[in-house]
């Protein structure tokens, strides 16, 4: 698979981002109950919440990533892959270099991740540690 490349979103990837959202969590969300209306609602409050970057391969958008900096951490507010371009490694080397950023900056990197979402063994395979579950959420740290 080609190399993921990340651009700034604009409000014309609004649309995108959203849909993205709805493919990439769909399953996961509908074992609570899905609302269409709830869920829309909770991904644009997502993409204005924090600086999103699409990511592209081959010139088409497949997903994005959304970092927020603090002065004392850093967290990934979302990070989302369209389903067919799922493990392919595409996360995890987006996901180092987010670490590397931490790192770089001598803060904390932190997430969230639904209980039951496979992403989770990722997570911990890039040293990612359970602070706390949320019921449907948990919530990690990873350190330098």
């Amino acid at each position: 698979m080609a190399q993921p490349k990340l651009r700034a979103a604009t409000e014309a990837d609004r649309e995108s981002f959203v849909s993205i959202w709805r493919e990439a969590f769909r399953e996961a969300i509908a074992r609570w109950g899905w609302d269409a209306v709830a869920q829309r609602r909770e991904a644009e409050a997502q993409f204005d919440e924090a600086p999103a970057s699409m990511i592209e391969i081959k010139g088409r958008t497949v997903g994005y990533l959304s970092i927020r900096r603090d002065t004392d951490h850093d967290f990934v507010c979302g990070i989302a892959l369209l389903p067919e371009v799922q493990r392919f490694g595409i996360g995890t080397e987006l996901l180092r270099g987010v670490q590397e950023e931490a790192r770089r900056r001598g803060v904390p990197l932190g997430l969230s991740v639904y209980v039951d979402n496979p992403a989770r063994i990722l997570y911990e395979r890039l040293g990612f540690r359970v602070l706390r579950v949320e019921p449907p959420r948990v919530f990690m740290e990873w350190s330098a």
